[in-house]
């Protein structure tokens, strides 16, 4: 396979015109590619920050910069990305953030990469180069096209440089846990915490078996984590007892880490790994079904994500049977063999409006369109 590094925008878009016909994969760091065409093109050469605001909160960077630079920067300012975005490896790159809206545990109290995504350059597939958006808030011009692109997985664009408003670091944090508490009833226990008024920023359920390989139970156990000023913070863990209770002797920031970056599946490169979108409403019993195909659950973002695993590849056709009939899923493969893939089905509407995007940003199919649409309907 063929990697082509272009190391300037305008390169990038001279690079994609003379692909002419022919197809090519898109890519950052490369670490979340499955599948894809023989030829890739990646933005990892395009590198460094453009400005960094802290007084607007905002950040210009070029789309090959470790997500680690970002963040690291950010720290000096007291400043996060409200995301927090998973680490896939130490290639992961921002652009590679935007174009999958990768996004952590605090997804569902604070927005998702696309939420805080302002702006973006990008190169087309006839090889214009676009801008979108604006780099302060209260400027919207360009907002749903940078909406459109954030999540389309380098189907539509390549992007060059993108604008994300940032957060200030919270100023303490507490990790507290319910322990024996079923994956069915996690969604329910989690709604009835919220009302509690307590800083929640993350909610988590792993199953026994990710609870024991991460050395908190021997039995499902279910994770808040609070954020904010102290006394808010101190505030909340109160009302929430006895059911949660702090766990003691834990790094609250490093563990959430190792959530947010599934390290529990990162020993074992041979098995296969899904993440699934879903509601809070079924991923209990879609957690407890996966659970009988004896895969192993998280449940993050209060029940709106599930990452599963299961050790052995042979038997993976008994979870993507099972993800084919989750109606209310949508299911994407992290790590396996490309069998262990679902299609990805949209609704007739969703996938007129994909093609028309498509033929409007790429037209030609010079981009590779696997890993976000096979033309599957339902």
């Amino acid at each position: 396979m063929t990697v082509r590094l272009p190391h300037s925008e305008a390169e990038a878009a001279e690079m994609i015109r003379a692909v002419g016909s022919g197809s090519v994969r898109l890519c950052g760091g490369d670490s979340r590619s499955t599948t894809g065409a023989a030829d890739a093109l990646s933005s990892r050469a395009l590198t460094g920050i453009v400005r960094h605001e802290p007084v607007d909160r905002t950040i210009c960077v070029r789309a090959g910069t470790p997500v680690s630079d970002v963040e690291q920067l950010l720290r000096l300012s007291g400043q996060c990305l409200a995301f927090e975005p998973p680490h896939v490896d130490e290639k992961s790159t921002i652009g590679a953030v935007a174009a999958t809206n990768s996004s952590g545990p605090r997804r569902p109290f604070a927005g998702a990469a696309r939420d805080a995504l302002l702006g973006l350059r990008m190169v087309t597939g006839q090889g214009e180069v676009v801008a979108t958006g604006s780099k302060v808030l209260k400027n919207v011009a360009g907002l749903d096209l940078t909406k459109v692109v954030a999540g389309s997985r380098g189907s539509l664009a390549l992007i060059t440089e993108v604008i994300f408003k940032v957060m200030p670091l919270p100023e303490t944090e507490k990790t507290l846990a319910m322990r024996g508490l079923s994956a069915n009833s996690f969604p329910a226990r989690i709604a009835e915490a919220m009302h509690s008024g307590a800083p929640i920023t993350a909610a988590t359920h792993l199953a026994a078996p990710v609870a024991a390989r991460m050395d908190l139970d021997t039995e499902p156990i279910a994770l808040l984590r609070l954020e904010g000023f102290d006394a808010a913070v101190a505030g909340g863990a109160r009302r929430l007892r006895p059911d949660f209770e702090p766990i003691m002797h834990r790094d609250s920031a490093r563990l959430w880490r190792a959530i947010r970056d599934c390290e529990p599946y990162s020993t074992d490169r041979n098995d296969v790994v899904w993440r699934i979108a879903t509601s809070p409403a079924t991923a209990g019993g879609l957690a407890q079904s996966l659970a009988e195909t004896e895969a192993e659950t998280i449940i993050d973002w209060r029940g709106g994500l599930i990452t599963a695993r299961h050790a052995d590849p042979d038997a993976a056709n008994d979870v993507v049977a099972l993800l084919a009939g989750a109606r209310s899923a949508t299911a994407r493969l992290l790590r396996g063999p490309p069998a262990a893939a679902p299609r990805r089905r949209l609704s007739a509407g969703l996938a007129d409006l994909t093609c028309r995007l498509k033929q409007v940003l790429d037209p030609l199919n010079v981009f590779d369109t696997g890993p976000f649409f096979d033309g599957t309907t339902v």
